[in-house]
């Protein structure tokens, strides 16, 4: 069992535990898999949204994602439309932080895809490709932000992006709760020092 105190997370892809390791690689482990930043155990686009996270974070906030080792150790989900639901939780925040006409049209596109029984070959290419591009530009338009905003809407992000995973239909248009896990890391007591 992981101590979560003995935790470091680094930025980028380690090819061993003694080089270091990222948020993705820590969930491999606790999975029992081959060490890896692309674990079978998490859903393909959550795990590239961790990724992403956890290198776009700052280095003192970075151990505020340590709680979400064992949420995303298991979250898959089969639906074609996950996809476009992660995306989703991702561009809407994005948008909501820094607006941009290419935010809110990928937000329209997740939208409209979350809900939609297309066909499996429409499926395919947005999950094989806008959607990990949609997750890619929303969190470089919040890593553009002051540090501190950025570091807590990146976490929020991935929370939002898991619970796209863990609940199949994030509630849209109000205020989104955190998960437990993600809650407390926020309390004044847990919150790492900037």
């Amino acid at each position: 069992m992981m101590r979560h105190n003995s935790l470091t997370l680094n930025a980028g892809r380690h090819l061993t535990p003694a080089d270091g390791s990222c948020l993705m690689e820590l969930v491999s482990a606790c999975a029992g898999e081959a060490w890896s930043d692309h674990p079978s155990c998490t859903h393909p686009l959550l795990a590239h949204v961790a990724r992403r996270v956890n290198d776009a974070m700052s280095a003192g906030r970075r151990p505020s994602l340590i709680p979400f080792i064992g949420p995303l150790t298991g979250a898959t989900n089969p639906d074609a439309r996950t996809h476009a639901r992660i995306a989703l939780a991702c561009t809407e925040l994005a948008s909501a932080r820094r607006p941009s006409l290419l935010l809110n049209v990928l937000t329209g596109a997740a939208a409209r895809r979350s809900t939609s029984d297309a066909s499996p070959r429409g499926h395919r290419l947005y999950n094989g490709g806008t959607a990990f591009r949609s997750v890619d530009l929303a969190v470089f338009a919040v890593a553009d932000l002051s540090q501190d905003v950025a570091d807590d809407t990146l976490q929020m992000m991935l929370a939002y992006s898991l619970d796209a995973v863990k609940e199949n239909a994030p509630e849209r248009g109000g205020p989104r709760q955190l998960p437990q896990t993600v809650a407390r890391v926020e309390s004044p007591a847990n919150r790492v020092e900037r």
